[in-house]
């Protein structure tokens, strides 16, 4: 369900049975967005998780260096970052590649807090249930953002998307979407 408009001036496609409140469609004016550049967000981290398996706080302290390539339930392979768990550290983690959450961390009652900046691609699947830890921001992806599953109303805040966007699944976002 899309409370406003789902429109875009190239290409749209739709599959399933979406209801769109407003406007929805290919052919939509042009309209001028500032690039999504993720490390101009990078300032806002509480946590960098750097694509050499070391993680670092927004001061430049190490607290943790690869080997192990893991910390507060995230883990690296290759270039993506992925959280699995069930239970994460709430802050703002900007991440140097891919960053995947596949877990259902938090609750209805308690839902994750946290902004994920990421200077590749965003996938979440599952069924997380999270809101924002830097107000408003949810999601930057310098890359594509995919959402699948079935994460629950709770997914609060904007989503920067760099490139594009795709939705499976019953996933309920409120929030703004910009791509």
């Amino acid at each position: 369900y899309v409370e406003k408009d789902a429109t875009a001036s190239g290409a749209y496609a739709a599959s399933g049975n979406p209801t769109i409140g407003g406007t929805f469609g290919a052919g939509a004016p042009v309209v001028t967005i500032p690039p999504i550049v993720p490390s101009n967000y990078r300032d806002r981290a509480n946590y960098i998780l750097r694509g050499n398996g070391n993680v670092e706080d927004s001061l430049g302290n190490v607290l943790a260096t690869s080997p192990p390539d893991e910390f507060s339930g995230w883990k690296r392979s290759g270039s993506t970052w992925d959280f699995s768990g069930n239970t994460g550290t709430n802050g703002t983690y900007y991440i140097e590649g891919r960053a995947k959450i596949s877990g259902n961390p938090g609750s209805s009652a308690d839902p994750w807090r946290v902004t994920i900046i990421a200077t590749g691609s965003v996938e979440i699947s599952g069924n997380p249930k999270i809101r924002y830890n830097t107000p408003g921001l949810l999601i930057v992806a310098g890359g594509d953002l995919k959402i699948s599953g079935s994460p629950n109303q709770s997914m609060l805040g904007y989503f920067l998307v760099h490139e594009q966007l795709e939705l499976s699944g019953n996933p309920s976002l409120v929030g703004a979407i910009v791509i």
